[in-house]
């Protein structure tokens, strides 16, 4: 039977938000009012979506909170045409591995396209770079963007938006490798809560790689955590970055138990963009 599916409407929020785990009415109104046009209830069922720019991406659109026991498969189907129309290439979703959040997504039709793992130290040891690393001023971030779409596959590129958003959270810190006649040829950005430390991100020109670089810029980025009272650093990358956990383990990294999916539907012939 074919399903009365409408966009979510505004007058809706408070209701929807009662039900939600995600958002409360006020953001849930926000987020609305700034992605129009993604997010989608059944009128017969009260199932819903809610759907935004991916990491604010306007060819990846990520699910924010599915609520679809009955009429999944027809508000996703509903979410694809529409984001399509919009112009993105994918729809993606993160879930757990194997929680039943990432069951979900598969039978409604989901693939992997990506899944990222953990690695952790406890009691870090504080290295010494063995190549330049000097701060980086966060309002200078939206700066690092080629560098940083240089370093990643497509689906983890930042944007202007996304970086300077970043960039302007409490506590972010970014260090770069570079000397004074060239633009940076790596960078890694930090954060930290209470006594854990976290490496959000580490980018090495892929023309640049097998320096020296990555292991300085981790280096810099402990020995700074733990200056600020770090006694676990943790940091993600995708599972099949060899290259990277090589790296992460060289420094005293081990993996955990945390691992997380990124389901997704293509819209558009764009798989050759996903590369390493």
């Amino acid at each position: 039977m074919a399903r009365h599916i409408v966009p979510l409407p505004l007058e809706r929020a408070a209701a929807i938000a009662a039900r939600s785990a995600r958002f409360d009415r006020d953001t849930l109104h926000r987020h609305l009012v700034s992605a129009p046009h993604l997010s989608f209830v059944a009128q017969d069922t009260d199932d819903y979506v809610v759907v935004a720019p991916w990491r604010n991406r306007r060819q990846v659109a990520v699910i924010r909170e599915l609520r679809g026991a009955v009429a999944g498969a027809e508000l996703l189907d509903t979410v694809a045409a529409s984001a399509l129309r919009e112009g993105f290439d994918l729809v993606v979703a993160e879930a757990a591995n194997g929680s039943s959040e990432e069951a979900t997504y598969r039978a409604l039709g989901f693939e992997t396209i990506d899944e990222i793992c953990e690695y952790a130290v406890d009691d870090p040891v504080v290295l010494s770079p063995t190549i330049a690393v000097t701060r980086w001023p966060s309002d200078r971030a939206v700066e690092l963007v080629d560098l940083d779409n240089r370093a990643f596959p497509w689906l983890w590129w930042n944007v202007v938006s996304e970086m300077g958003a970043y960039a302007d959270g409490p506590g972010v810190e970014f260090w770069v490798a570079a000397n004074a006649n060239s633009p940076p040829a790596g960078y890694v950005s930090l954060t930290s809560r209470g006594h854990t430390g976290y490496i959000d991100r580490l980018a090495v020109d892929r023309g640049k790689r097998r320096r020296g670089i990555g292991a300085a810029l981790v280096s810099r980025a402990v020995a700074r955590l733990v200056q600020q009272g770090a006694r676990r650093i943790a940091l993600t990358t995708q599972y099949d970055n060899e290259p990277a956990q090589a790296l992460y383990t060289r420094l005293g990294f081990r993996p955990t138990t945390f691992r997380l999916v990124i389901l997704g539907r293509w819209l558009t012939d764009r798989r050759d963009r996903i590369v390493r």
